[in-house]
């Protein structure tokens, strides 16, 4: 199973001196806050052209450790021969907050101006074109003004010579608008095609978790919304299972971030396989936790699909460098949806079976009206009450 954090006994006396805690707030709580403050915005990283998000991630949560317990910053290794942990560098961690956020601002202001600028090439190309066209047809007018005044004269040789000149302006002029559209609309398809792409791409990597490759929060709670329509339009079964991975605060506080992201990576690659069906849906719920939406699935059949998954996590062994290989087990709450149930109630549901699984010793499945048989709603702890993990 997972280690237990040995943490340190205290902070060095000078620093416990120059952070005096506030009314209510200790220093202790302080640097937790500020440490998972830190986690939270790299869990949260995208793609800057100078960093990945991945790469984002792993440095914040180098920061927040150096923050929690002194280890050292990124980019810089321990120290030889062992030591105390390194003086905390908090105006370093404060810089590398500032300068990434700055990057992140630079970057949405370039691909921003990107945009603008392939919106006034359009205005500009459409602009240009109707200029041409209004030379085109001015040219045209004088020929047929032409053709006109020799058609009055009644002067043959002078209405053949103007038809002539008529029908060569006007083909020249067909053609090349006839070109210069077939040019006009060829480059907006490209323009389109660039800005569709970017925008897929920008759509895909919304709605997705970056580590695990599942959907994330955002996309979830959309998702939640349509599966709770289609149940009231198709009077069809929908079942949630809240998925919690026990005792992995523990994993990210004595192995790091590294060994935490890759059980992260192997739950959902199990999770993945276990729930195939293409109406399945699976999401990261948030840090250690995932959800799962199972169609056309009642209680019953989801609490059999929940023990195959965690069965499936019992055989995992995960190692990461050196470290003793470890196994995972989790925690899953099942809920199924009822007539009239909105979103939030439905995932309080299943987050409530979630807690007694946890309380009930982990590494097991509760069921949401089982477990309400048995002991009732009102009894079970609210919503807000910590999970254990």
């Amino acid at each position: 199973m997972f280690f237990r954090r040995d943490k340190p006994s205290s902070d060095p006396p000078a620093e416990r001196a120059a952070a005096p805690a506030a009314a209510g707030v200790s220093a202790d709580d302080a640097l937790d806050l500020a440490a998972d403050l830190l986690r939270t915005y790299g869990e949260n990283a995208f793609d800057l052209d100078e960093a990945g998000a991945l790469e984002t991630r792993g440095a914040f949560d180098q920061w927040a450790r150096h923050i929690l317990v002194g280890a050292p910053i990124p980019g810089e290794g321990a120290p030889e021969g062992g030591g105390p942990p390194a003086k905390r560098e908090t105006g370093r961690a404060r810089r590398a907050f500032r300068d990434h956020r700055r990057a992140e601002r630079d970057f949405v202001t370039t691909t921003l101006g990107h945009y603008r600028q392939a919106t006034w090439a359009f205005l500009g190309g459409l602009r240009r074109s109707l200029a041409s066209d209004r030379i085109s047809d001015d040219q045209v007018s004088a020929r047929m003004q032409g053709l006109e005044a020799a058609v009055r004269d009644g002067d043959a040789a002078r209405i053949k010579a103007e038809a002539q000149d008529a029908v060569t302006v006007i083909a020249r002029v067909l053609t090349e608008r006839e070109e210069r559209s077939a040019t006009q609309v060829a480059e907006l398809a490209s323009r389109l095609d660039a800005l569709r792409a970017e925008l897929e791409a920008a759509r895909s990597e919304a709605a997705t978790d970056a580590l695990t490759g599942l959907f994330n929060r955002g996309a979830f709670d959309e998702q939640l919304e349509r599966e709770v329509d289609l149940s009231l339009l198709f009077r069809t079964d929908r079942a949630l299972l809240m998925l919690d991975i026990d005792h992995f605060k523990r994993v990210n506080d004595e192995r790091g971030h590294r060994f935490g992201d890759e059980v992260l990576r192997r739950v959902a690659d199990v999770l993945a396989r276990c729930f195939m069906r293409k109406d399945d849906y699976i999401a990261r719920y948030g840090g250690e936790e995932f959800a799962i939406v199972l169609r056309e699935v009642n209680e019953h059949t989801a609490r059999q699909l929940a023990e195959r998954a965690l069965h499936a996590l019992r055989e995992l062994e995960i190692a990461v460098d050196d470290w003793p290989p470890i196994g995972v087990t989790a925690s899953i709450g099942v809920a199924q949806l009822r007539d009239g149930e909105s979103p939030p109630e439905w995932v309080e549901r299943a987050d409530r079976a979630l807690y007694r699984a946890k309380n009930g010793g982990r590494d097991r499945v509760e069921v949401a009206s089982e477990s309400a048989a048995l002991a009732g709603e009102a009894a079970q702890p609210s919503a807000a009450s910590p999970t254990p993990r």
